[in-house]
Formats: C-alpha cells, structure tokens, sequence
C-alpha cells in the first residue's frame, strides 16, 4: 500500500473520531457530569470543529473523484501503458 494512502486513512480515520467524540461525545461527557457530579466546574468549550469538517470533507471530496476515475476507466495505471 502508498504511504499517501495510509495517511490518507489515518486522516480520515482521525478527522472522524474527532468530530464524533465533538459533536456526541463531548455533549454526553458534559450531561453525565451535570447529572452525576453537578458541583464540578464545566470543561473548557471545544472549538475548531470548521477545521475538522473542511478536512474530513475535503478527503471525502477526493474519495469521490477517485471513484469516479476507477468507473470511467481513466485510473492512473491505464498511465502507464
């Protein structure tokens, strides 16, 4: 396997986890402790989730195109000849 394909993986494996735990997992953590421990100070607010989305939806982007290419046939190994 191309290394760029392994981290391309990687990124879209970490891009996706970080926008679960983000948008599910931060609100869910946040909830137990005002359920559970509501004397606690609340955690510092999460911010910088346009980054993560333009990532995660730039990968997605070009995951796309690339199957796009292997069904036209137009794939880089008809390139080589």
């Amino acid at each position: 396997m191309h290394p760029i394909r392994r981290f391309a993986i990687v990124i879209g494996w970490v891009c996706g986890l970080a926008l679960a735990w983000h948008f599910m997992g931060a609100d869910i953590l946040a909830w137990l402790r005002l359920a559970f421990f509501p004397d606690m100070p609340a955690p510092p607010t999460l911010s910088g989730s346009e980054t993560l989305v333009t990532v995660l939806l730039s990968m997605l982007g070009l995951g796309g195109l690339r199957t796009v290419e292997k069904l036209k046939g137009v794939s880089r190994e008809k390139w080589r000849g």
